[in-house]
């Protein structure tokens, strides 16, 4: 037997944009968490780990709600800490530059968003 796809109603519409507006509204505090975890790894007072999770968890959350852009400015700045360091590293000096304009482009495609 097979089953009919449930169509979406309008009452979830509606709950499925304003949940897309509040996480939209939230963006700009997750990109201070990201300065200030970026700041902490840079001066050695953390390694990028808890940066990469933090992104890791905006590309995810920003695919949900449909902002391509963002997960994909999300994913290169995490890809960029994968490739660059040792998950108990800082990342390396000559690579920080480099991060510094994926997560200004991440930064960029938030506020077009929020």
């Amino acid at each position: 037997m097979t089953q009919t796809p449930a169509v979406p109603t309008d009452a979830f519409r509606e709950a499925l944009a304003g949940l897309a507006a509040e996480y939209r509204s939230g963006l700009p505090a997750r990109m201070a968490e990201l300065d200030v975890l970026w700041a902490a790894s840079q001066g050695g007072s953390m390694t990028p780990q808890a940066l990469r999770r933090a992104l890791h968890s905006i590309a995810g959350s920003a695919q949900t709600f449909g902002l391509a852009d963002v997960t994909a400015a999300a994913r290169a700045a995490e890809q960029k800490l994968d490739a660059c360091c040792d998950a108990n590293a800082p990342l390396p000096r000559e690579s920080q530059e480099e991060f510094e304009i994926l997560l200004k482009a991440l930064k960029s495609a938030v506020q077009a968003r929020a």
